[in-house]
């Protein structure tokens, strides 16, 4: 490396992705339409008005996601993948329970964020990594709405934990 516009990104000429860059861009962008489909098709089917509400929150997210992560490929030239949405069936029908598609919504916000905090470590370029960020946030927020949902319908069991020895001792 000649000097630190390596790491740059936020002011100045930008450069071009690292392999690992577009790596990350391109495994986030899968997971996320994955996500949207799956959130598009969940939407469609749930029974509640809050689950079907967090589904088009999902939805919305997904899509952002997508066109700000697409965005960084096509400048530099670099295809993007496609969205998945037009593969979900016309149905109301659900194959699912609510509460078994707020799990898997549940855990895949929690693997995506995992993999956007590796793109983050992945990331030398500073916009990179703040934008990452930002979406991280959001995805996190996401998640704890919908852990708030399926506290409120009691579908959230309580995991194993460490034993409380001071209330034992009570």
């Amino acid at each position: 490396m000649k000097s630190n516009a390596f790491l740059a990104g936020w002011i100045g000429e930008q450069r071009p992705l690292t392999a690992m860059e577009i790596t990350n861009f391109y495994a986030n962008l899968q997971t996320n339409f994955l996500g949207g489909t799956l959130v598009t098709a969940f939407g469609q089917v749930a029974r509640t008005e809050d689950v079907r509400s967090y589904m088009r929150e999902g939805k919305k997210i997904a899509k952002k996601h997508t066109e700000i992560m697409s965005n960084y490929l096509k400048h530099d030239d670099l295809p993007a993948p496609t969205p998945w949405d037009a593969y979900v069936l016309v149905t109301k029908e659900p194959p699912f329970s609510d509460k078994l598609m707020m799990f898997q919504v549940s855990m895949m916000s929690a693997a995506g964020m995992g993999n956007y905090g590796t793109a983050i470590a992945g990331s030398p370029r500073r916009d990179i990594a703040t934008e990452y960020s930002k979406l991280l946030g959001e995805v996190g927020l996401f998640a704890e709405n919908g852990a708030s949902i399926l506290i409120k319908h009691k579908w959230m069991e309580r995991p194993p934990h460490a034993v409380d020895r001071n209330e034992l001792m009570k």
